[in-house]
This record gives structure tokens, sequence and C-alpha cells, in this order.
């Protein structure tokens, strides 16, 4: 997910090989989720086919020998063509 001049919009993420024959949806709109930046984009996953999504965090920088744990999951609305 990304925002644009437009708003923010959704692409879904597809791994296929060989790059040649891949052939992705396009971008969608989506309703920019409240409380979060989108100064870069971000992920969101859904690991029950779409009935619950969340921002997908990446682990913060954290001093040497030290266990960080990242961010709890933000919970956001499922995006749907």
């Amino acid at each position: 997910m990304y925002k644009n001049k437009d708003g923010c919009m959704a692409a879904i993420k597809v791994e296929c090989q060989p790059k040649a024959t891949c052939n992705p949806p396009p971008p969608f709109k989506y309703a920019c989720p409240e409380g979060i930046s989108l100064d870069s984009p971000i992920t969101v996953a859904s690991y029950d086919s779409g009935a619950t999504c969340f921002v997908e965090q990446a682990m913060p920088k954290c001093p040497p020998n030290v266990m960080c744990n990242p961010p709890p999951p933000k919970k956001v609305t499922c995006p749907k063509r």
C-alpha cells in the first residue's frame, strides 16, 4: 500500500517466475488507514484468506546485544478489489 496525490492505493504482492511472464493486477484505490504513516510503502498482510488484515511492522533497530520486539500488529480494513 502506498499514498499518492489521489489518495491511497493497494497493490497485490505477486511473486512468480519467470518475471517476464508475471502479470499482476493493477493497483486499486484503498481507504487510507488512520494512524498509519505512509511516508514509505507499507505491507498489509492476512493469514486467514482476507477475514482480518494487519500492517506488517518492521523490526526496530536495537542496540547491540539487546533483544527487541517489533511493535504489535495494527489491524486495518482488508483491501478489496
